[in-house]
């Protein structure tokens, strides 16, 4: 855990007052949606959730990834004026 990422989770809540309860829910998410495909790999029913959700997941990222890159789209700049009512 010496790594920046998890450095500047812990700056950013001590430096803001916001004690952790915000940056611990991607945390917590991760953590039950690693529970949840756990406990779908030992229900023998369920076992096409796995084979077409996780590769589902996947080409869903690699889409995003291919769209928008890795930095994401820049906004762009509006010329024009909002019409006055």
């Amino acid at each position: 855990m010496n790594s920046p990422q998890y450095r500047q989770i812990l700056y950013r809540s001590l430096a803001t007052g916001n004690h952790g309860r915000r940056d611990l829910s991607p945390i917590l998410a991760f953590v039950l949606l690693t529970a949840s495909i756990v406990a779908i790999a030992f229900d023998p029913d369920q076992a096409p959730a796995l084979y077409f959700g996780i590769p589902f997941v996947g080409l869903c990222y690699l889409f995003f990834w291919w769209r928008y890159g890795r930095k994401g789209v820049a906004p762009r700049a509006v010329e024009e004026e909002a019409p006055v009512a």
